[in-house]
């Protein structure tokens, strides 16, 4: 990661750069690459890819995405958060189709959320459904925008 991320501060960009998280990453390894991050001025992180790790019971190969990553997706949003005080830019990915996933992520540490799950069982216009429901989540804790729930989870625990 150290030669690859060298060879990226090497060329000249505009273009923010982002390390997309595995969930199934130890504690240890996401300080590791937070550390990494914070040496080549890496904008933010996209938490999370594929897992793994949810049951060796599941037939085919390959990772297991949507609602089954949920927790382990909202736990590395938390845990980045947490541990760069809110220094990053982070994209919550995994389990979210509905206003309620994405807030969940929102107050955990997510700037931002990305659907690809989500929209595929619930369609296009879930995109505004979880806008206007967000709406209605941020007035009723009486938060005027985004920015201001953003981790806002992690201000309330002591």
């Amino acid at each position: 990661l150290d030669l690859l991320l060298q060879r990226l501060k090497e060329i000249k960009t505009n273009k923010p750069i982002f390390l997309k998280l595995s969930p199934d990453l130890d504690k240890k390894s996401i300080d590791q690459i937070i550390e990494i991050a914070k040496k080549y001025n890496i904008d933010g992180f996209v938490c999370t890819n594929l897992t793994k790790n949810i049951s060796s019971n599941l037939p085919g190969k390959g990772g297991i995405s949507g609602k089954l990553l949920e927790g382990k997706a909202q736990d590395l949003v938390k845990y980045v958060h947490y541990k760069t005080n809110g220094e990053f830019v982070i994209v919550g990915c995994g389990g979210i189709s509905s206003a309620e996933d994405a807030y969940k992520m929102i107050k955990n540490g997510a700037s931002l959320v990305q659907l690809i799950t989500g929209m595929i069982y619930e369609g296009p216009q879930v995109v505004s459904e979880i806008n206007q429901g967000l709406v209605k989540l941020l007035a009723k804790d009486g938060f005027n925008n985004i920015s201001e729930a953003v981790g806002s989870n992690h201000k309330t625990q002591t």
